[in-house]
């Protein structure tokens, strides 16, 4: 069986920058890993990539994008436990495992952009 991955969108033409994900842990470029589990919130978590002007990974806003990656809200089940004191029905939320391949990484193209790697 296939291990998950991350979808992965190609916004425009052109040369890429280099990304590796060793399991949960995505790389851009040898300068920025992100633990998605970490980042992982209650809501969709999206975090930008870009170049500043020495050519250096930046997290937020920058002189040109490379990457973006969106991540979804945690997902949970309910389960159904043991009556309380009063005999009341408990339900235990409990959160499910985080899954990668829900996560999206977007890709732009750097051909004109300098990247001090």
């Amino acid at each position: 069986m296939a291990k998950p991955t991350i979808k992965v969108v190609e916004k425009n033409e052109g040369r890429k920058i280099g990304y590796e994900l060793e399991g949960n842990t995505l790389w851009i470029g040898d300068a920025i890993a992100m633990r998605l589990p970490r980042l992982q919130t209650d809501d969709i978590v999206k975090k930008d990539i870009c170049a500043d002007a020495d050519g250096n990974l930046v997290f937020g806003l920058g002189e040109n994008y490379v990457a973006q990656v969106e991540i979804p809200p945690k997902e949970y089940e309910y389960i159904e436990g043991e009556a309380d004191a009063e005999g009341k029905k408990t339900v235990e939320r409990v959160q499910k495992d985080f899954d990668i391949s829900k996560c999206t990484l977007t890709l732009w193209s750097i051909e004109e952009v300098y990247i001090n790697e």
